[in-house]
């Protein structure tokens, strides 16, 4: 477990590390003999989400379970059949077993995401985000005005929250939905979603992007003053599934620095390099909807490459080395999950990494080497 996490970097090592806690929450209470009953199954406890703190040492996950009341009796309107749900944050320790649950209230919470000092975790619940100390105390709610958060990460310096929210209706825009008395064209009740940042200290919000375009995705670059933004051309489903482009932006002006993508695509997880040189993402290639392809750019667009291209990936995931020169890729392949690392420069995997079987492929393209792992152990 620990070997896999040295190759797996701070993506995918969340995933490895989280794997003991998850299992332990998933277990069913039978009597010896028996099969689990549908109500058994129902009520598992579900784990997903982790998140490695920066220090690499805690994991922060959701835990998600249904409950039924054994009193409840029917009634009018009532379709729950007595089950309820709630989803909460849980703690784990990636040195030892101990796992702890950090929220309670009535409300899910979901999107947990570390604070850059591991001081504090923010999460979503009930629509506002909240950000909770691990020295203590109740969650506290960020208020953020007439925006609803969306998807959401802390910039670099840990003094505000960058967001995507649908901006509130003008007041011309309200009188004119008044006027229509509830009638619309197609389309437009979909509204672009924008990014936005809000202040810490004076909850002061700021719309980056001012566009008819609709927000997908972003990132903040390491230092905090461009982010990588991923758009549709507006936010109807259909285009905000498929029809993707992925550009630069300044983080202060919201202005285009770099255009990454022209053509449209579906574009999955995105990442900046440690080093903030170079952005990479997951893109599908003359498909529908697979991703195939990772593709690697300089952050000033002069080059670009596909990090899989001599590979046959269904991409599931992937992270940055430290070094700001390799990739670590998850690729599905039928039942198996390989992890793959992509290097820039040809060299021996990092010591104490031992994998149960491992080799170094010949082929080369744009100086990129193969390495494949399989049944990491």
């Amino acid at each position: 477990m620990k070997r896999a996490t040295l190759l797996a970097g701070s993506c995918l090592c969340a995933l490895v590390v989280s794997t003991a806690p998850a299992l332990a929450l998933m277990q069913v209470d039978t009597i010896a003999g028996d099969h689990p009953t549908a109500a058994d199954i129902a009520s598992m406890k579900r784990a997903s989400s982790p998140i490695l703190s920066p220090d690499g040492q805690l994991v922060v996950y959701t835990v998600r379970w249904a409950e039924r009341d054994p009193d409840a009796t029917p009634h009018d309107g009532d379709t729950t059949g007595g089950w309820s749900t709630q989803q909460q944050l849980f703690l784990a320790d990636t040195q030892d077993d101990d796992v702890v649950q950090i929220t309670f209230a009535d409300k899910s919470a979901s999107s947990p995401t570390w604070r850059p000092d591991g001081n504090a975790i923010a999460f979503r619940r009930n629509g506002v985000i909240h950000q909770l100390s691990l020295d203590g105390g109740e969650p506290e709610p960020i208020d953020t005005g007439a925006f609803t958060p969306g998807a959401f990460a802390f910039m670099p310096d840990g003094k505000s929250i960058a967001f995507l929210a649908t901006p509130p209706l003008t007041d011309d825009e309200k009188e004119e939905s008044w006027r229509a008395g509830g009638g619309f064209s197609y389309g437009e009740q979909w509204r672009s979603a924008q990014l936005c940042v809000v202040d810490l200290s004076t909850n002061e919000v700021r719309v980056v992007t001012q566009s008819h375009a609709n927000i997908v995705a972003f990132t903040p670059s390491p230092d905090g003053s461009r982010f990588l933004i991923v758009t549709s051309p507006t936010a109807e489903p259909h285009d905000a599934f498929i029809l993707h482009t992925a550009r630069i932006i300044d983080a202060a002006t919201g202005a285009t620095e770099t255009t990454l993508e022209n053509k449209q695509a579906i574009i999955g997880q995105i990442a900046w390099s440690p080093n903030g040189k170079y952005v990479a993402y997951e893109r599908d290639s003359g498909g529908l909807s697979l991703l195939n392809s990772l593709i690697v750019q300089s952050a000033d667009g002069a080059q670009r490459w596909n990090a899989a291209k001599k590979l046959d990936p269904s991409l599931a995931g992937f992270a940055w080395e430290s070094d700001s020169r390799t990739l670590i890729a998850h690729m599905l392949d039928r039942t198996r999950s390989t992890l793959y690392r992509l290097s820039r420069r040809l060299k021996r995997s990092a010591d104490g990494f031992r994998p149960a079987r491992h080799y170094r492929s010949a082929v080369v393209q744009r100086r990129w080497i193969i390495h494949c792992v399989f049944g990491v152990k």
